[in-house]
């Protein structure tokens, strides 16, 4: 018998301007947790996002400039982002914290997504883009479990995801997702989760 667990209020979909897929997994938190709704460009701004330079008229706000999306510091790194989201809580009056778990790190990521679900915890998470969707003009990507599905053997999830070119939920196999959330040499950085959680 399958058993799924889910967040409860689901999210409310959020898009995202080029390269803010990031600070827009973290809006679509926030408004999920009553927090309201945070401006896109001030939040990337406040992380520090990289964009790419043909999208850089898109912006009010200046931005650090990388040569194309494709470039590894383009966004956000996002796994390593957990102190700055604790100061972005910090600075807003946010009663939430931020941890960092890196997928290799992780034994059974089915078991990992159940119980964070369980507790309430947000998974935001950062993935190579071609390992689920393909080739596209950027190389990473940021996503919310929404929720787990497990039976026997087999588990899936229910994938929040903020570019409007996408669907704003897709079903993964827990395998496939494991793959996408990569470490990559070239961007000399970690992929994995950050867990929200209460304080």
């Amino acid at each position: 018998m399958a058993r799924v667990t889910s967040l409860k209020p689901k999210y409310i979909p959020l898009f995202q301007k080029p390269c803010f897929c990031n600070v827009t997994c973290l809006q679509m938190v926030l408004h999920r947790r009553g927090c309201g709704l945070f401006d896109q460009e001030k939040m990337a701004k406040f992380f520090g996002v990289g964009v790419a330079r043909k999208d850089a008229k898109c912006y009010t706000e200046k931005f650090r400039v990388v040569r194309d999306a494709l470039d590894p510091l383009s966004g956000l790194a996002t796994s390593q982002s957990a102190a700055r989201t604790n100061a972005f809580f910090k600075r807003n009056n946010i009663g939430l914290a931020a941890t960092g778990a890196y997928v290799s790190e992780i034994n059974d990521l089915a078991e990992f997504l159940r119980k964070n679900i369980e507790q309430d915890n947000d998974l935001w998470f950062e993935y190579s883009i071609k390992g689920i969707h393909g080739n596209c003009d950027y190389e990473y990507h940021d996503g919310l479990v929404e929720s787990v599905t497990v039976s026997g053997k087999k588990a899936y999830a229910i994938v929040m995801d903020p570019d409007p070119a996408h669907r704003s939920r897709f079903k993964i196999d827990i395998a496939v997702l494991r793959k996408a959330i990569f470490q990559d040499a070239k961007a000399k950085r970690k992929f994995g989760f950050i867990v929200i959680s209460k304080k």
